[in-house]
């Protein structure tokens, strides 16, 4: 079992989760772990005012606001309210123009981590610079 992701202690139980870590894929969001529970793995991701996130991967994935507000596909989103990211990321990059929270729920492979977790970095125009 790779120890990045933890697996849940029992199901419907989140292990401890892991520490807020810069994310890889984008400058200005960082990223931690929750763990894999019933064959969905969870994730905050946490933007910096001004941040922007390429959100694609092999999965679709739940989004689910927190706090702060996300535009997303063209559209805002404040604190408990929820989008669908898709495989063919048609909707652009996810930004933030005063900073938030977001929960991240993906399919889990086999209770562990999916293959997209990771997307690339764009510049805050989605320009890819």
């Amino acid at each position: 079992m790779d120890e990045r992701y933890p697996r849940s202690a029992g199901e419907g139980a989140l292990s401890r989760a892991g520490e807020w870590r810069p994310s890889p894929a984008a400058p200005r969001v960082f990223e931690r772990d929750l763990g894999v529970v019933a064959g969905w793995w969870l994730r905050l991701f946490r933007f910096a005012p001004g941040a922007t996130l390429a959100i694609a991967g092999v999965e679709p994935h739940l989004l689910f606001v927190l706090d702060g507000e996300l535009i997303h596909g063209g559209r805002r989103l404040w604190p408990g309210r929820s989008a669908v990211a898709v495989t063919d990321a048609a909707e652009g990059p996810a930004h933030s123009e005063v900073g938030c929270t977001l929960l991240v729920v993906s399919p889990a492979e086999d209770g562990r981590q999916p293959s997209c977790p990771r997307s690339q970095a764009v510049g805050r125009s989605g320009s890819g610079t």
